[in-house]
């Protein structure tokens, strides 16, 4: 038997889906410390629910990092009233993400870098500015981008296919350089997996393809710029959405911002607190927590 739940794919299974009841073949993790998956069930397996922020302590200056908060923890999360103890459970639980083993004088030593909870609750998709652009989190190794693009009305012609083919083909060129000037100046974000550069390499390949593409039946034997000035758009929108520009020699989907080390955030990222309504907003620095 199964339990879904509601925090992003936390699934409870019972007690004899345990491998270790010899019912089934999943190793669970307990629900609390105090229950036993064979009596008790557990999880499926480790799932985020929400996320954190640490300050590391370092000689060249303070570094910020977002940390994953299990769904496992909660129920002692729950029991902890006051938000220091709640950033000391966090502490002590993800210790082991800064936690290396060095070798001292011949002896084996683990060794904790000096770091501090500062934010103990930052939902999915929070809203942040950083290094000059808006974005949010989707978790722990991706962001999301929230800056909008800004195109003038023949632009918005051209994506829309409301312009006669041959004028599509000569407009096809100016309408990249205007997406790729605004990339260039308003979506720093995007120099993760160097998408930047490569989008801006990427005009030589796509300045040979076709406007429309080109089908045999039902399959596409030729990309057009047509369909490639939608994926650039896809991958640009403000959500989670990627798109495939391998034609113009982007191996990673384009607007894939994962960083698979973590997340690292400078003293001046801003977090965007807002009302229901979106009529009052406060920004509080990290290097003010």
């Amino acid at each position: 038997m199964k339990i879904r739940g509601a925090l992003f794919n936390q699934t409870l299974y019972a007690a004899k889906d345990d491998k270790a009841s010899g019912q089934g073949g999943k190793q669970l993790i307990p629900a609390k410390q105090d229950r036993p998956t064979a009596l008790y069930g557990g999880y499926s397996g480790k799932t985020v629910a929400y996320m954190c922020i640490v300050r590391i302590k370092n000689k060249k200056g303070d570094l910020y990092k977002v940390c994953g908060v299990e769904t496992s923890w909660l129920a002692q999360l729950k029991q902890l009233t006051d938000e220091d103890s709640q950033k000391a459970f966090l502490k002590q639980k993800i210790s082991p993400q800064f936690t290396k083993v060095k070798k001292q004088k011949g002896t084996i030593v683990k060794v904790v870098e000096d770091f501090e909870v500062i934010a103990p609750h930052i939902l999915i998709n929070q809203r942040f500015f950083d290094n000059g652009q808006e974005l949010t989190l989707g978790s722990a190794t991706y962001k999301h981008n929230e800056q909008e693009l800004i195109l003038d009305k023949t632009a918005v012609k051209l994506l829309n296919g409301a312009l006669p083919l041959t004028q599509s083909e000569e407009l096809a060129e100016q309408v990249y350089d205007e997406i790729l000037d605004q990339v260039m100046h308003y979506f720093p974000l995007y120099d993760t997996n160097q998408f930047r550069a490569k989008l801006s390499a990427g005009k030589a390949a796509f300045m040979k393809l076709p406007w429309k593409s080109q089908w045999d039946g039902n399959k596409m034997v030729q990309v057009g710029q047509q369909v490639i000035l939608d994926r650039v758009l896809i991958g640009l929108h403000a959500n989670a959405a990627v798109s495939d520009l391998g034609i113009l020699k982007l191996t990673t989907p384009f607007g894939r911002l994962q960083k698979s080390s973590g997340i690292y955030l400078s003293p001046d990222t801003q977090i965007i607190y807002q009302s229901p309504t979106g009529l009052f907003e406060r920004r509080v620095a990290l290097r003010d927590l």
